[in-house]
């Protein structure tokens, strides 16, 4: 049976899983899975009793490094869960309102290289440089250039939480404004850039950004997480997440890389049991349950690059930290996908089979289910009844799944796949789907008696399928039996047999890459063979460089228009003897630039590439060039040593000529470092 019979339509990529409707399953590039559940444990509380008084908001940078803004002691905080080392910052302590100086602050974020902080009771957001914690800028009424922030109905600015994100390698920084219920942008240099949120918020209390640049705020009054979009002002996008079905009193806002938002609880239990917890919701909106591993209060939540979270439990003097475990999968519920319809373009099209390319581990399955029609419906239209079953699949060392389609013909095809698993640590996994029409069978080749009876007929064509599957593969190999002799498109592993046809040999230290640059460079390179020019070629193809070959015959010629010869000069000679060897007749030396050997093995393939390659009356050595400058040993400008720009030393080297300016691209002066009295540094 030849391929060219048959149709075949496929789901292959990750926008082909995401146009089905799909229930706790995850998506990837990969192809669909259990949905991931995973697992933590509360490792430590970090703090003590004298430590800080009220932590009221946590930020985590990428070394892993947690800030803590204490207001009640107006002061920032730094821990190193590496050293265990609590750190308190110059800043603050005082409670005041001069620069530098904090009251009631009640938020706080980082960027690469500067640190903000929501000075609440003072109205203002102050931003310092993390290098030396200098003052960078102060917004107030006015943002850091002088320009008024515009007033809100509730008046003047009041920021309560802080987030920044880069968008098009530009920084920008969001402040919540809880008098006035709206978000203000500024930028790496404290410019006001606009506002966004002005008209949906009534009693939001913290915000949060997402890696694509999307805007969460927690509004407290309507019990809600609103999503903003990173594009134009107040674009309120779905999903919406409703906390009002939880019960709960929301506070404490994270993001995590693949979109799922997380929300604290920090209602009062009044002699109850404890059964608050850390909500999660899919980035879908969909509620996804409650983080494992942490039961208790939350005011505030911070993620690591690791996965792990900070956790401000609304204890005295405490900060849980939650260890990631190891990923788990949902498994109280089976995963579902409903394929898109598949369309024959022909009505009343008999469909053939199903094909699977599926991981089915030990404590898992995989139930099937079709549904055809002349019709095209809509997912949600498909009613259970009308699904067919297929045969459930179990684990198997086979990822190749194949079923046959029996049901009554129809020129669209949809698919509904159950993902099963009774453990939680595995889970099916479908990385394609592949159907196959129209309906052709073996039973073509037989005489027409045996397709008299229905019964019989069915029986027989199933029965033959099974040897239809087997043999299909074989077909396929033999009708693609050409790919095994191209260069390009052979396995990896028959590179070395395709070898022997050339007689080429390779070690282990060959990668594939270059054994298929020699050989579709074969031919050329046999041409020349026992040349300097067919040596070069393939030390290139193997080292990524082409190597230097010195002849002796070139050093040691001589010369026609002064009539001298290395020879004559003595320590010429005696220096050309020690880096080349002798003056030998028919020898040459293969100099390698550093590079172009990392090991023993790469040297001893080398070698033994010149020794085969060279003309047999020849003889030669070989140096492999180090990367550093010696005089009178192998030292090559350009080749292993480079010379570099000299440095600039005022007053020693350098000079500034006249209608010179220095500039330097900080947006703030920095005491100590970098400053300029009226452009970036005011002094008041």
């Amino acid at each position: 049976m030849k391929a060219t019979e048959f149709t075949c339509l496929v789901i292959t990529t990750r926008r082909g899983w995401e146009e089905g409707a799909r229930q706790n399953l995850d998506v990837s590039d990969e192809g669909i899975m259990l949905k991931r559940d995973p697992s933590y444990s509360l490792e430590r509380k970090v703090g003590g009793s004298t430590a800080w008084l009220e932590a009221t908001d946590i930020v985590v940078d990428t070394c892993g490094v947690l800030y803590i803004l204490d207001a009640q002691e107006d002061c920032i905080l730094t821990y190193d869960p590496r050293n265990n080392r609590m750190e308190r910052l110059r800043y603050g302590g005082v409670g005041g309102s001069l620069p530098g100086q904090f009251k009631e602050p009640r938020g706080i974020a980082l960027s690469t290289d500067t640190l903000y902080i929501a000075d609440t009771g003072n109205n203002r957001i102050q931003a310092f440089a993390r290098i030396n914690l200098q003052l960078r800028w102060i917004v107030t009424t006015t943002d850091a250039g002088g320009h008024a922030i515009p007033a809100g109905v509730g008046g003047n600015f009041n920021p309560v939480d802080i987030a920044v994100g880069r968008s098009d390698k530009r920084e920008t920084m969001y402040a919540l404004d809880g008098v006035n219920h709206r978000v203000l942008k500024f930028d790496a240099g404290g410019r006001f850039k606009g506002t966004c949120a002005e008209t949906e918020l009534e009693e939001s209390v913290q915000i949060a950004l997402d890696t694509a640049g999307f805007l969460y705020v927690l509004d407290k009054k309507r019990r809600k997480i609103l999503k903003f979009s990173p594009e134009g002002k107040d674009e309120l996008v779905q999903p919406e997440f409703n906390l009002e079905e939880l019960n709960i009193e929301p506070s404490g806002l994270a993001i995590d890389f693949d979109g799922n938002v997380y929300v604290g609880d920090t209602r009062e239990l009044k002699g109850k049991e404890e059964e608050r917890f850390i909500h999660t919701f899919a980035h879908s909106g969909n509620y996804a349950g409650p983080l494992l591993g942490y039961q208790g209060s939350c005011a505030g939540i911070a993620r690591d690059t690791c996965g792990n979270f900070y956790v401000i439990t609304g204890k005295r003097d405490e900060i849980g930290f939650l260890r990631f475990i190891r990923e788990r999968y949902a498994i109280k519920e089976s995963g579902t996908f409903i394929t898109h319809a598949f369309d024959s373009t022909e009505p009343g099209c008999r469909w053939h089979k199903m094909a699977l390319n599926a991981e089915i581990p030990d404590k898992t399955h995989l139930n099937v289910y079709y549904h055809s029609a002349d019709e095209k419906k809509a997912l949600e239209e498909l009613q259970e009844a009308e699904w067919s079953p297929l045969l459930p699949f179990y684990s198997s060392s086979m990822t190749l799944h194949e079923a046959l389609i029996q049901g009554p013909p129809g020129r669209y095809l949809w698919l509904k796949l159950e993902l099963i698993s009774s453990d939680e640590y595995q889970t099916p996994k479908v990385r394609s789907i592949k159907l196959f029409f129209p309906r052709i069978s073996y039973l073509r080749y037989l005489p027409a008696a045996y397709q008299e009876d229905e019964a019989s007929k069915d029986f027989l064509e199933r029965f033959l399928s099974l040897f239809e599957s087997f043999l299909d593969d074989k077909e396929n190999e033999i009708t693609h039996l050409a790919r095994y002799v191209d260069v390009e498109a052979t396995p990896a592993e028959f590179l070395a047999w395709l070898g022997t046809w050339v007689g080429a040999v390779f070690d282990e230290s060959w990668s594939a890459e270059k054994r298929r640059r020699f050989l579709q460079q074969a031919a050329a390179l046999y041409k020349k063979r026992g040349t300097r020019a067919g040596l070069e070629e393939i030390i290139e193809i193997y080292t990524g460089y082409k190597p230097m070959i010195v002849e002796n015959a070139q050093l040691y010629r001589q010369n026609t228009a002064t009539r001298t010869s290395c020879g004559v000069n003595k320590e010429l000679k005696s220096s050309l003897e020690h880096l080349f060897g002798a003056p030998t007749p028919h020898r040459f030396c293969v100099l390698l630039h550093p590079p172009q050997v990392r090991t023993e093995a790469q040297l001893k393939t080398i070698k033994s590439i010149i020794e085969t390659e060279k003309p047999a009356h020849t003889a030669a050595g070989v140096v492999v060039l180090q990367p550093w400058f010696y005089l009178h040993l192998h030292t090559y400008l350009g080749i292993n040593t480079y010379l570099s720009q000299p440095v600039m030393r005022l007053g020693i080297t350098s000079v500034i000529s006249r209608d010179t300016v220095l500039t330097d691209g900080e947006e703030a002066g920095q005491l100590e470092r970098r400053s300029r009295t009226g452009i970036d540094t005011k002094l008041t």
